[in-house]
């Protein structure tokens, strides 16, 4: 055997895969070779001839020949796919290996196949995922859909952790991505339509949002590194999606919430600051807006009332737009880069945990951002103003709470505190 290959077979198991031997050799080679890289760890292995009377038992191992494949029935079948973690088959055939493979898919197993000859490329076809020697036939590389170039098992091993790792960094990119580029820009719209309030966030803004500042940030959560040994952990569940209810309710109902407070209150603070328009004024004034600031300040023009609201709204809108982008930046990309760790737990310099492109993101955010409330040239355009320097800082307020409230939430999903844990994503 491959020297290493037992400690490789170890950290499949503790990862939760099963490792078959399914071989053309003799059952007694194959069961001493089993043996010794770690597929069979007990000397005293069942075989067909004592099959229904153990009535399966994960503590043991399993060998059978070909032969004895040929005469296995449903509920032996069924026995040796549910009852046993340890199993080699020895003598078999092509059809052999492809009736393993889909016997195992019915009780609705992931199953991969390696392999190099033409006689295994059945199974590497019918199996979920065929994995090919780079040195073997052209055959089963064909039927295959992973090819092992270095012809290394261990590269299997590597697989399956930065795919579990991607998974979740894609769900970490979502998590980013709704509440700001989605929720927060949707609630301005609801309140236009039902509260009549004059949508505080211009639609140029909302593309912004979704199509540049939260670009950089969301691609700089892809890199972020395994908060546990992800070799460790059960695989998922076929059923498991990126998204699920858990997922929504924080995302929309936590994350989303808190964004939305933070930058609707921006903007009302604004608006009351330097137009004296509190949030009894501009709620349920639908178009009226001019007549009702035109009382307040004694206006007699209606069009200078008018101009002077227009103006007041650019800013305010100016306002909700920086408040969105801030609080992504500093208060969600902060908090959705872990999932149950605090941040002094996978802090960002530490060399484990190390991911520098999240400040490379956030000045590259903040640069867009500055660039579209402060040049000239993208006031006409998109609506925008430049706004006084402390409307610049104050939103980071808000990114603190979120920040904080995360952090307390891993807390509690931590220690398992107040079903917490049974909510998290």
């Amino acid at each position: 055997p491959r020297v290493g290959i037992d400690d490789v077979i170890t950290k499949c198991k503790q990862a939760g895969i099963r490792v078959l031997m399914v071989t053309g050799d003799y059952a007694l080679t194959a069961a001493a070779i089993a043996t010794q890289i770690g597929i069979l760890t007990t000397p005293n292995y069942d075989t067909r001839e004592n099959l229904q009377q153990s009535n399966g038992n994960k503590k043991k191992g399993l060998v059978l020949t070909g032969s004895d494949l040929e005469m296995l029935t449903d509920d032996d079948w069924k026995l040796v796919v549910t009852q046993y973690e340890e199993i080699v088959l020895a003598r078999t055939t092509p059809e052999q290996k492809l009736k393993t493979v889909k016997e195992f898919q019915k009780y609705k197993y992931i199953v991969g196949v390696t392999g190099d000859g033409v006689n295994d490329a059945p199974a590497l076809k019918s199996a979920d995922i065929g994995i090919a020697m780079g040195g073997g036939s052209e055959v089963a590389m064909e039927a295959s859909q992973l090819v092992l170039l270095d012809n290394n098992f261990s590269s299997i091993l590597i697989a399956i952790q930065n795919g579990r790792l991607v998974f979740r960094n894609l769900k970490k990119v979502i998590l980013y991505l709704l509440p700001g580029g989605c929720f927060a820009e949707l609630i301005p719209v609801l309140m236009s339509i039902f509260l009549g309030v004059s949508q505080n966030i211009s639609s140029f803004q909302m593309l912004i949002i979704s199509l540049f500042t939260d670009i950089a940030p969301s691609l700089c959560l892809m890199m972020e590194k395994e908060e546990t040994d992800l070799l460790k952990e059960p695989p998922r569940s076929r059923n498991e999606h990126l998204v699920n209810w858990k997922f929504l309710l924080h995302a929309y109902l936590f994350l989303g919430i808190l964004v939305v407070i933070g930058s609707q209150s921006m903007f009302f603070i604004y608006m009351y600051t330097y137009s004296g328009l509190g949030p009894e004024d501009i709620f349920l004034s639908f178009d009226n807006l001019p007549n009702i600031y035109a009382n307040l300040k004694n206006i007699t023009s209606l069009d200078e009332a008018k101009l002077q609201v227009n103006e007041f709204y650019y800013r305010g809108q100016t306002v909700t737009f920086v408040s969105i982008v801030l609080l992504q930046i500093f208060g969600n990309l902060l908090s959705t880069r872990t999932n149950f760790k605090s941040f002094i737990q996978q802090i960002i310099w530490k060399k484990n945990t190390r991911n520098f492109y999240l400040f490379g993101a956030q000045l590259i955010s903040y640069v867009i951002m500055i660039i579209v409330v402060y040049v000239p040239w993208f006031h006409d355009l998109f609506k925008s103003r430049p706004l006084p320097v402390q409307y610049l800082f104050l939103p980071l307020i808000f990114a603190l709470v979120i920040f904080s409230l995360d952090e307390f939430r891993k807390l509690m999903v931590r220690r398992k505190i107040l079903y917490f844990h049974k909510f998290a994503w």
